[in-house]
Protein backbone atom coordinates (compact mmCIF):
# COMPACT_ATOMS: atom_id res chain seq x y z
CA UNK A 1 0.00 0.00 0.00
CA UNK A 2 1.09 3.58 -0.57
CA UNK A 3 1.56 5.95 2.35
CA UNK A 4 -1.84 7.64 2.11
CA UNK A 5 -3.94 4.45 2.21
CA UNK A 6 -1.80 3.42 5.17
CA UNK A 7 -2.90 6.63 6.89
CA UNK A 8 -6.51 5.88 5.94
CA UNK A 9 -6.23 2.39 7.43
CA UNK A 10 -4.66 3.71 10.62
CA UNK A 11 -7.51 6.18 11.10
CA UNK A 12 -9.99 3.36 10.58
CA UNK A 13 -8.17 1.13 13.02
CA UNK A 14 -8.40 3.84 15.68
CA UNK A 15 -11.83 5.28 15.03
CA UNK A 16 -13.88 2.81 12.93
CA UNK A 17 -12.48 -0.55 13.91
CA UNK A 18 -15.39 -2.58 12.56
CA UNK A 19 -14.87 -1.37 9.00
CA UNK A 20 -11.12 -1.65 9.46
CA UNK A 21 -11.57 -5.36 10.18
CA UNK A 22 -13.77 -5.86 7.14
CA UNK A 23 -11.09 -4.28 4.95
CA UNK A 24 -8.62 -6.92 6.13
CA UNK A 25 -10.92 -9.60 4.67
CA UNK A 26 -11.31 -7.85 1.32
CA UNK A 27 -9.37 -8.90 -1.79
CA UNK A 28 -5.88 -7.38 -1.60
CA UNK A 29 -6.39 -5.33 -4.78
CA UNK A 30 -9.44 -3.62 -3.26
CA UNK A 31 -8.06 -2.68 0.15
CA UNK A 32 -6.56 0.69 -0.75
CA UNK A 33 -9.79 1.86 -2.36
CA UNK A 34 -11.93 0.57 0.50
CA UNK A 35 -9.66 2.25 3.06
CA UNK A 36 -10.03 5.57 1.23
CA UNK A 37 -13.81 5.21 0.91
CA UNK A 38 -14.27 4.38 4.58
CA UNK A 39 -11.82 7.08 5.69
CA UNK A 40 -13.88 9.62 3.73
CA UNK A 41 -16.97 8.41 5.55
CA UNK A 42 -15.15 8.73 8.86
CA UNK A 43 -14.17 12.31 8.05
CA UNK A 44 -17.76 13.41 7.45
CA UNK A 45 -19.33 11.18 10.13
CA UNK A 46 -17.21 12.80 12.86
CA UNK A 47 -18.15 16.33 11.83
CA UNK A 48 -20.65 16.95 14.63
CA UNK A 49 -18.16 15.58 17.17
CA UNK A 50 -15.15 17.70 16.22
CA UNK A 51 -16.73 21.13 15.72
CA UNK A 52 -17.78 23.54 18.43
CA UNK A 53 -20.84 24.91 16.61
CA UNK A 54 -23.05 23.88 13.69
CA UNK A 55 -21.80 26.61 11.36
CA UNK A 56 -18.27 25.22 11.54
CA UNK A 57 -19.71 21.80 10.78
CA UNK A 58 -21.46 23.17 7.71
CA UNK A 59 -18.16 24.64 6.53
CA UNK A 60 -16.45 21.28 7.01
CA UNK A 61 -19.14 19.44 5.04
CA UNK A 62 -19.01 22.11 2.32
CA UNK A 63 -15.27 21.56 2.05
CA UNK A 64 -15.94 17.89 1.37
CA UNK A 65 -18.69 18.72 -1.13
CA UNK A 66 -16.22 20.85 -3.04
CA UNK A 67 -13.55 18.16 -2.72
CA UNK A 68 -15.87 15.54 -4.24
CA UNK A 69 -16.89 17.97 -6.98
CA UNK A 70 -13.23 18.61 -7.71
CA UNK A 71 -12.45 14.89 -7.94
CA UNK A 72 -15.11 14.41 -10.59
CA UNK A 73 -13.80 17.45 -12.48
CA UNK A 74 -10.19 16.28 -12.30
CA UNK A 75 -9.13 18.85 -9.67
CA UNK A 76 -7.84 16.84 -6.72
CA UNK A 77 -7.03 18.52 -3.43
CA UNK A 78 -3.94 17.49 -1.50
CA UNK A 79 -5.31 15.50 1.43
CA UNK A 80 -4.57 12.08 2.86
CA UNK A 81 -8.11 10.93 1.99
CA UNK A 82 -8.98 12.84 -1.17
CA UNK A 83 -6.02 11.65 -3.26
CA UNK A 84 -6.52 7.88 -2.77
CA UNK A 85 -10.29 8.43 -2.89
CA UNK A 86 -9.89 10.01 -6.33
CA UNK A 87 -8.09 6.89 -7.52
CA UNK A 88 -10.80 4.68 -6.05
CA UNK A 89 -13.53 6.68 -7.76
CA UNK A 90 -11.78 6.52 -11.14
CA UNK A 91 -10.87 2.84 -10.94
CA UNK A 92 -14.27 1.76 -9.67
CA UNK A 93 -16.33 4.28 -11.66
CA UNK A 94 -18.10 5.13 -8.40
CA UNK A 95 -21.22 7.25 -8.58
CA UNK A 96 -21.00 10.88 -7.48
CA UNK A 97 -24.54 10.83 -6.08
CA UNK A 98 -23.46 8.28 -3.46
CA UNK A 99 -20.97 10.73 -1.96
CA UNK A 100 -23.41 13.61 -2.15
CA UNK A 101 -26.02 11.53 -0.34
CA UNK A 102 -23.57 10.66 2.44
CA UNK A 103 -22.66 14.32 2.96
CA UNK A 104 -26.29 15.47 2.88
CA UNK A 105 -27.18 12.88 5.50
CA UNK A 106 -24.53 14.20 7.87
CA UNK A 107 -26.20 17.62 7.88
CA UNK A 108 -28.85 16.06 10.11
CA UNK A 109 -26.19 15.37 12.74
CA UNK A 110 -25.51 19.11 12.93
CA UNK A 111 -29.23 19.78 13.32
CA UNK A 112 -29.53 17.45 16.31
CA UNK A 113 -31.88 15.19 14.37
CA UNK A 114 -34.11 12.91 16.45
CA UNK A 115 -36.31 10.54 14.42
CA UNK A 116 -40.05 10.69 15.02
CA UNK A 117 -40.45 6.99 14.29
CA UNK A 118 -38.61 3.92 13.05
CA UNK A 119 -39.22 4.85 9.42
CA UNK A 120 -37.45 8.18 9.89
CA UNK A 121 -34.54 6.44 11.60
CA UNK A 122 -34.20 3.97 8.75
CA UNK A 123 -34.37 6.82 6.22
CA UNK A 124 -31.52 8.52 8.08
CA UNK A 125 -29.50 5.31 7.96
CA UNK A 126 -30.32 4.98 4.26
CA UNK A 127 -28.66 8.35 3.64
CA UNK A 128 -25.66 7.91 5.94
CA UNK A 129 -24.81 4.24 5.45
CA UNK A 130 -26.38 2.53 2.44
CA UNK A 131 -24.42 4.40 -0.30
CA UNK A 132 -21.25 3.39 1.52
CA UNK A 133 -22.05 -0.33 1.35
CA UNK A 134 -23.17 -0.02 -2.28
CA UNK A 135 -19.96 1.75 -3.29
CA UNK A 136 -17.85 -0.77 -1.38
CA UNK A 137 -19.67 -3.56 -3.19
CA UNK A 138 -18.62 -2.11 -6.55
CA UNK A 139 -15.01 -1.75 -5.37
CA UNK A 140 -14.56 -5.34 -4.21
CA UNK A 141 -16.19 -6.99 -7.23
CA UNK A 142 -17.45 -4.89 -10.10
CA UNK A 143 -18.90 -7.97 -11.79
CA UNK A 144 -21.32 -8.36 -8.88
CA UNK A 145 -21.63 -4.63 -8.24
CA UNK A 146 -24.03 -3.00 -5.85
CA UNK A 147 -27.09 -4.93 -4.74
CA UNK A 148 -29.36 -2.13 -3.54
CA UNK A 149 -31.76 -4.19 -1.44
CA UNK A 150 -29.07 -6.28 0.21
CA UNK A 151 -26.92 -3.21 0.86
CA UNK A 152 -29.88 -1.44 2.42
CA UNK A 153 -30.70 -4.41 4.65
CA UNK A 154 -27.16 -4.87 5.92
CA UNK A 155 -26.35 -1.19 6.34
CA UNK A 156 -29.62 -0.51 8.14
CA UNK A 157 -29.31 -3.57 10.37
CA UNK A 158 -25.78 -2.58 11.36
CA UNK A 159 -26.88 1.02 11.89
CA UNK A 160 -29.77 0.06 14.16
CA UNK A 161 -27.42 -1.92 16.40
CA UNK A 162 -25.10 1.06 16.34
CA UNK A 163 -27.89 3.38 17.50
CA UNK A 164 -28.50 1.16 20.52
CA UNK A 165 -24.84 0.69 21.41
CA UNK A 166 -23.97 4.37 20.91
CA UNK A 167 -26.87 5.67 23.00
CA UNK A 168 -24.65 6.30 26.07
CA UNK A 169 -22.23 8.28 23.89
CA UNK A 170 -25.07 10.32 22.38
CA UNK A 171 -26.49 10.99 25.83
CA UNK A 172 -23.25 12.70 26.82
CA UNK A 173 -23.69 15.01 23.82
CA UNK A 174 -27.36 15.66 24.54
CA UNK A 175 -28.53 13.81 21.45
CA UNK A 176 -31.10 11.05 21.03
CA UNK A 177 -31.42 8.80 17.97
CA UNK A 178 -34.01 6.53 19.57
CA UNK A 179 -37.33 7.05 17.73
CA UNK A 180 -39.75 9.21 19.71
CA UNK A 181 -42.69 6.96 18.82
CA UNK A 182 -40.93 3.96 20.35
CA UNK A 183 -40.05 5.98 23.44
CA UNK A 184 -43.65 7.10 23.88
CA UNK A 185 -44.89 3.52 23.51
CA UNK A 186 -42.89 2.73 26.66
CA UNK A 187 -43.99 5.84 28.56
CA UNK A 188 -40.68 7.62 27.92
CA UNK A 189 -39.81 11.02 26.51
CA UNK A 190 -36.69 12.32 24.83
CA UNK A 191 -35.69 14.04 28.08
CA UNK A 192 -36.08 10.88 30.13
CA UNK A 193 -34.06 8.91 27.57
CA UNK A 194 -31.28 11.46 27.95
CA UNK A 195 -30.96 11.03 31.72
CA UNK A 196 -28.12 8.59 31.19
CA UNK A 197 -29.56 5.67 33.10
CA UNK A 198 -31.14 2.41 32.11
CA UNK A 199 -34.68 1.20 32.80
CA UNK A 200 -36.97 -1.62 31.76
CA UNK A 201 -38.67 0.80 29.37
CA UNK A 202 -35.43 1.88 27.72
CA UNK A 203 -34.38 -1.75 27.36
CA UNK A 204 -37.71 -2.49 25.66
CA UNK A 205 -37.00 0.27 23.12
CA UNK A 206 -33.56 -1.24 22.51
CA UNK A 207 -35.12 -4.67 22.08
CA UNK A 208 -37.41 -3.30 19.36
CA UNK A 209 -34.47 -1.91 17.40
CA UNK A 210 -32.46 -5.11 17.79
CA UNK A 211 -35.44 -7.17 16.62
CA UNK A 212 -35.79 -4.99 13.53
CA UNK A 213 -32.08 -5.39 12.83
CA UNK A 214 -32.35 -9.17 13.02
CA UNK A 215 -35.44 -9.13 10.81
CA UNK A 216 -33.53 -7.26 8.10
CA UNK A 217 -30.58 -9.65 8.30
CA UNK A 218 -32.85 -12.69 8.11
CA UNK A 219 -34.48 -11.28 4.98
CA UNK A 220 -31.09 -10.75 3.32
CA UNK A 221 -29.62 -14.14 4.29
CA UNK A 222 -30.42 -15.85 1.00
CA UNK A 223 -28.82 -13.17 -1.17
CA UNK A 224 -25.79 -12.94 1.11
CA UNK A 225 -25.20 -16.68 0.95
CA UNK A 226 -24.94 -16.48 -2.84
CA UNK A 227 -22.22 -13.82 -2.91
CA UNK A 228 -18.84 -14.95 -4.26
CA UNK A 229 -16.01 -14.73 -1.73
CA UNK A 230 -14.52 -11.72 -3.51
CA UNK A 231 -17.69 -9.70 -2.94
CA UNK A 232 -18.39 -10.49 0.72
CA UNK A 233 -16.34 -8.08 2.80
CA UNK A 234 -18.62 -4.98 2.68
CA UNK A 235 -21.47 -7.16 3.94
CA UNK A 236 -19.50 -8.42 6.94
CA UNK A 237 -21.07 -5.49 8.79
CA UNK A 238 -24.09 -7.78 8.93
CA UNK A 239 -21.94 -10.42 10.62
CA UNK A 240 -20.91 -7.89 13.25
CA UNK A 241 -24.48 -6.67 13.70
CA UNK A 242 -25.63 -10.23 14.36
CA UNK A 243 -22.83 -10.72 16.89
CA UNK A 244 -23.69 -7.51 18.76
CA UNK A 245 -27.40 -8.35 18.74
CA UNK A 246 -26.56 -11.59 20.51
CA UNK A 247 -24.48 -9.75 23.09
CA UNK A 248 -27.27 -7.24 23.73
CA UNK A 249 -29.72 -10.08 24.32
CA UNK A 250 -27.44 -11.49 27.00
CA UNK A 251 -27.65 -8.24 28.99
CA UNK A 252 -31.40 -7.83 28.44
CA UNK A 253 -30.83 -5.09 25.83
CA UNK A 254 -29.24 -2.68 28.29
CA UNK A 255 -27.16 -0.18 26.25
CA UNK A 256 -25.42 1.00 29.42
CA UNK A 257 -24.07 -2.42 30.36
CA UNK A 258 -20.24 -2.14 30.51
CA UNK A 259 -19.85 -5.42 28.62
CA UNK A 260 -21.61 -4.20 25.46
CA UNK A 261 -19.89 -0.82 25.60
CA UNK A 262 -16.66 -2.62 24.69
CA UNK A 263 -16.09 -4.24 21.27
CA UNK A 264 -16.44 -8.00 21.25
CA UNK A 265 -13.09 -9.82 21.28
CA UNK A 266 -14.76 -12.47 19.14
CA UNK A 267 -15.21 -10.16 16.15
CA UNK A 268 -12.14 -11.25 14.23
CA UNK A 269 -12.94 -14.94 14.69
CA UNK A 270 -16.55 -14.45 13.64
CA UNK A 271 -15.41 -12.63 10.52
CA UNK A 272 -12.91 -15.36 9.75
CA UNK A 273 -15.66 -17.97 10.00
CA UNK A 274 -17.95 -15.91 7.77
CA UNK A 275 -15.16 -15.51 5.22
CA UNK A 276 -14.37 -19.21 5.10
CA UNK A 277 -17.91 -20.57 5.30
CA UNK A 278 -19.83 -17.93 3.36
CA UNK A 279 -22.38 -17.75 6.19
CA UNK A 280 -22.39 -13.99 6.62
CA UNK A 281 -25.45 -13.83 8.87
Amino acid sequence: MSEQPDLCLEELRRHDNDRYLTVLFAPAKAREALAALYAFNLEIARTAEVVSEPMLGQLRLQWWRETIEGIYEGKIRAHYVSEPLARAIEEGDLQRKAFECLIDGREKDLEGFTPQNLTELEDYLFETAVPLVESAGVIVDSTVGANAETARAVATAYGLIGVVRSHPFHVRRGRCLLPLELLRSQGLTKDSALKGETSDQLQAVSQNLVARSEELLAGARGELSRLPKSARSPYFLGTLAKLEAKRLRKVNYDPFDPWVLQPSPARIWRLLWASLSGRIV
